[in-house]
């Protein structure tokens, strides 16, 4: 494939404003579950908007955390 071609391909827009039913497709792909918290953080910061921007924050609880931790991480022996 061309340079030039894979670099416009693979570039963030450099847009800093997003059409307002843009958004709304994105935050509802999210609510219905198509795509992780983590993956609309990244799509919307493309266009300089974070979670919190739309009171969406990825709080977790620390007795949950620990929990998945003692599934995954074996002790030592």
């Amino acid at each position: 494939m061309d340079a030039t071609i894979f670099e416009m391909l693979n570039k963030p827009t450099g847009k800093s404003g997003v059409d307002g039913d843009e958004l709304d497709k994105m935050l509802g792909n999210f609510e219905d579950g198509f795509i992780a918290a983590a993956e609309l953080a990244k799509d919307l910061s493309l266009f300089n908007k974070s979670l919190a921007d739309f009171g969406l924050e990825e709080d977790f609880d620390m007795q949950d955390l620990n929990k998945l931790k003692e599934l995954f991480v074996r002790p030592k022996s």
